[in-house]
């Protein structure tokens, strides 16, 4: 945001500062309860000292002003603080005009279009609630006359002639420019004290941004299009273009003529900015014309930078650009031509067009046969609106249609020259040759055509086809085959402490596919058609197989882990999960399953028939059960040794545990 006290009086204010810290405290000069600063002899615009005062000082102080001209703008700022924009914070004043402040010291600067400026740095309020200061401000003089016509300032050089086109005229303003010298002001500082009608006289400020701005005025685009009223400071100016313009500080597009070029320090903020008069697509140089740069004194001047974001110019690194929203420019349409192949009575064209005017519309392309434009040579014309993804790629913010991919019956024959021209659709209004091409238009009774089959990816495909011109060709019924395919999927099991058959089961993922369709583009995007169908175009064309496909993957039986003193709850993707699954599923892809445990409250090992004691009636049922005899059996505590499975070291382990031979 412009700063609204001027870099030249916070050099001022700051310098007062400086100068307080050397002087004791004294009050400010009173007379019947006011303070009067006038502009008499050597004290002019300063508040006059007086002796110290013993009385108290209270916190708050309510100062008020009475300004001579009543309309003369003040403004006060802490110091001590900045607002978002790194501005000293403005002290707004209370709804009856007052100022309500704490002691201390404040910026201080008053100003009326016509006046000299007043400026103060500190005030005290000598233990008073309430102060009125008598502002009086005097008449500015003039100042380097020029021979007595009351001209304060050079004029600026005469400006080029403008074209109409609002981005080039901007540029060509600017380098008019060129030489123009500061010389204690500008006109430019000139301009912008009429455009903001503040009643501060920018003449003598920083002059860049205010220079920038006056350019695109020159060229018929101004307030609102490419700044606002308080845009004389190159931060503020950048931060409304980026909001309000187009702008780029990414460093994705490329500048054009006529955009505001921003420089600054690493913290991002704007400290210089010049207008763009021309780029070089291969070197990926900017050439730029900006005021306040060069000297002493400064001037208008040239420069160059590489158009990247860790260029300097100086000390200052490039930002970017903001493009005013300038309308008409007249960029000239942009257009290319891919192909142009002639047949048997027909012409074979494509490429793309539009106009950067424009890019919401799409352009018309004229194609001229035998001659140029104006030569009496056949015309043939259509709109470029079919999709071109690579245009929008190339020029960010054309769109996505603005291709053509015609074949169009013409009257000529033989070798023939095409001219072809693309309708620029701003102020200008006319065709523009892009591309030429020699072609050979042959009889179509002797045309025969090729039509080409590509299994895409199957087999099978069937036999070419040849069609005569203008007689239609019934299509192939002989369909392509793909082969299934087919990929291992694995799951890993982690039992957790437990047991498990497996650790690695795999499981089979097949994809079938079945034909669809046969289509002009092996990505699907072109023309369809389906065998057996009329094929009337009069070109060679190949067919592309396209395929549906289905997944079908195996289910897999997932095994029951075993852990000692643990109820098994189920399989899970998390290792802490709550709860999980059992039996079969069928996988997606490879993954992780974690057993998921609890503990056994009625687990007692040794505890074999399960009646809650270890006793010899347990030795007997497991002795049963190893000799083959069906009985009930809790396995998990029957399983002493913990190997998961229960077996003759069990019993061995449960004869020790009841004689005290083991514990």
């Amino acid at each position: 945001m412009m700063k609204l006290l001027p870099k030249r009086i916070l050099v001022m204010a700051l310098a007062g500062l400086l100068l307080l810290t050397l002087l004791p405290m004294r009050a400010l000069a009173e007379e019947e309860g006011s303070i009067a600063p006038v502009w008499d002899g050597e004290n002019a615009g300063q508040i006059s000292p007086v002796e110290e005062t013993e009385q108290e000082e209270e916190a708050l102080c309510r100062l008020r002003f009475v300004c001579h001209p009543e309309d003369t703008f003040v403004l006060i700022q802490d110091s001590t603080r900045l607002d978002g924009n790194g501005d000293y914070a403005v002290i707004e004043p209370e709804a009856d005009g007052s100022w309500l402040l704490e002691q201390g010291e404040y910026l201080f600067s008053a100003w009326h279009k016509g006046y000299e400026a007043a400026e103060r740095v500190s005030f005290f309020t000598g233990g008073q609630a309430e102060k009125t200061i008598d502002l009086s401000l005097r008449p500015l003089a003039p100042m380097n006359g020029n021979d007595g016509d009351g001209t304060l300032y050079e004029p600026a050089f005469p400006l080029p002639a403008m074209t109409g086109n609002q981005a080039v005229d901007t540029a060509n303003v600017a380098r008019s420019q060129l030489g123009y010298t500061y010389s204690d002001g500008t006109v430019y500082g000139a301009w912008w004290t009429e455009v903001t009608s503040w009643g501060w006289d920018y003449t003598r400020d920083d002059w860049c941004a205010m220079f920038a701005c006056w350019c695109s005025t020159q060229a018929g685009v101004g307030l609102d299009k490419a700044y606002s009223k308080y845009g004389a400071n190159a931060n503020y100016l950048m931060e409304w273009q980026v909001e309000h313009c187009s702008s780029d500080k990414t460093f994705a597009t490329s500048p054009k003529a006529g955009d505001f070029l921003f420089f600054g320090g690493s913290d991002g903020r704007a400290g210089h900015v010049g207008i763009v008069t021309d780029y070089n697509e291969s070197t990926r140089r900017v050439t730029f014309v900006g005021g306040n740069q060069g000297g002493p004194p400064s001037r208008v001047s040239e420069g160059t930078i590489l158009w990247d974001n860790d260029s300097y110019w100086g000390y200052q690194v490039l930002l970017g650009y903001g493009r005013p929203n300038y309308s008409g420019s007249g960029e000239a349409v942009k257009a290319g031509l891919d192909s142009a192949a002639g047949g048997a009575g027909t012409l074979s064209v494509s490429g793309w067009a539009f106009d950067p005017d424009d890019p919401a519309s799409p352009v018309w392309v004229h194609v001229y046969v035998g001659g140029p434009a104006g030569s009496g040579a056949s015309l043939y014309k259509f709109e470029a609106k079919a999709y071109r993804e690579d245009v929008e790629a190339r020029f960010p913010g054309a769109g996505l249609y603005h291709g053509f991919n015609k074949s169009f019956n013409v009257a000529e024959r033989g070798n023939q020259t095409i001219y072809f021209y693309a309708c620029d659709l701003g102020p200008v209004q006319q065709e523009v040759l892009f591309a030429q091409a020699q072609v050979n238009i042959t009889d179509p009774l002797l045309q025969f055509y090729t039509v080409s089959y590509d299994a895409n990816g199957g087999e099978g495909a069937p036999e070419e086809q040849f069609k005569s011109h203008d007689v239609p060709l019934t299509l192939s019924s002989v369909l392509p085959t793909r082969a299934d395919e087919s990929e291992s999927i694995t799951v890993t099991l982690d039992p957790r402490g437990g047991s498990v058959s497996s650790n690695s089961l795999s499981a089979a993922k097949t994809r079938h596919y079945a034909f669809k369709e046969w289509n002009t583009a092996a990505n699907g995007r072109g023309v369809p058609y389906f065998p057996g169908a009329a094929y009337v175009t009069n070109a060679n064309v190949t067919l592309y197989a396209q395929w549906s496909s289905t997944t079908e993957t195996e289910e897999l039986s997932l095994p029951t882990p075993l852990r000692s003193g643990y109820r098994f709850l189920g399989w899970a993707r998390e290792q802490d999960a709550a709860s999980g699954f059992t039996g079969s599923f069928t996988p997606e892809g490879d993954l992780t399953l974690y057993a998921i445990w609890e503990e056994d409250p009625d687990f007692l090992p040794g505890d074999a028939n399960g009646d809650g004691d270890v006793d010899v009636l347990d030795l007997v049922r497991l002795r049963r059960h190893l000799a083959g005899e069906q009985v009930e059996l809790s396995e998990s505590c029957a399983d002493l040794d913990g190997d998961g499975e229960v077996s003759i070291l069990d019993l061995v382990r449960l004869r020790k545990l009841l004689v005290g031979a083991e514990s």
